[in-house]
């Protein structure tokens, strides 16, 4: 005997196979009728990720979920695992007849297997690793011309010193052109005059520093 299926279901079916191919070969689409909790699956596409077919039974997590009297229409993109051991993301949808009695349920399931290969993929793509040697722990900086990378470098000395600039005495100063030169700035051909400019110095004292610095080697 055929078993007689209610009728807000039946006109679910065509839902099933339409979301099947819309969504594509990653999705499974479940339709149950919870009137026959054994033999619950009357529609099924994609059933290969699961391995089910029309005549399979309801899930555990649905007989919880019936047996507690669940009050919510849905839930949304939890966890579960296929036989095969692959990671799903799931969404169960209550269905009610006109007396608020659930009467099936509609079931997604993604299979994230290629997606969390993707993933794996990206994230090793996106390993960087951390100067954390390196005194300078700011970001590095892409200039597009050399005046802009002297800038950029000046503004990040500064910030190290943390003084303004009328208030830098003399040791600030060669402090100030200690860090550029750890920098290796002054390998750009315009830095001694862009720095002197600066610090309202000339560049014969800004020459001057550097050779205390590098004759002395003495920390200021």
């Amino acid at each position: 005997m055929k078993k007689k299926i209610h009728p807000i279901l039946k006109s679910l079916k065509p839902l099933v196979k339409a979301l099947g191919k819309t969504l594509g070969e990653n999705y499974e689409i479940v339709l149950h009728d919870c009137s026959d909790l054994q033999n619950s699956i009357i529609m099924i596409a994609n059933g290969y990720i699961t391995g089910r077919k029309i005549g399979g039974p309801i899930t555990d997590l649905a007989l919880r979920m019936l047996k507690s009297n669940h009050k919510n229409n849905m839930m949304i993109n939890y966890e579960t695992k296929a036989k095969n051991g692959r990671k799903l993301r799931s969404t169960t949808v209550f269905i009610r007849d006109e007396k608020n009695k659930i009467i099936g349920c509609l079931c997604i399931n993604l299979d994230l297997s290629k997606y969390l290969e993707a993933k794996k993929l990206l994230d090793e793509f996106c390993i960087t690793t951390k100067l954390t040697k390196q005194k300078e722990k700011t970001p590095e900086t892409f200039a597009q011309n050399p005046r802009e990378l002297l800038h950029e470098a000046f503004k990040k000395a500064m910030k190290q010193i943390g003084k303004p600039m009328n208030m830098m005495q003399k040791e600030d100063r060669l402090k100030l052109i200690e860090l550029l030169n750890e920098m290796g700035i002054f390998a750009i051909k315009e830095a001694v005059d862009l720095i002197a400019g600066e610090l309202g110095i000339s560049r014969y004292t800004v020459y001057n520093y550097l050779r205390d610095i590098r004759v002395n080697k003495k920390k200021y």
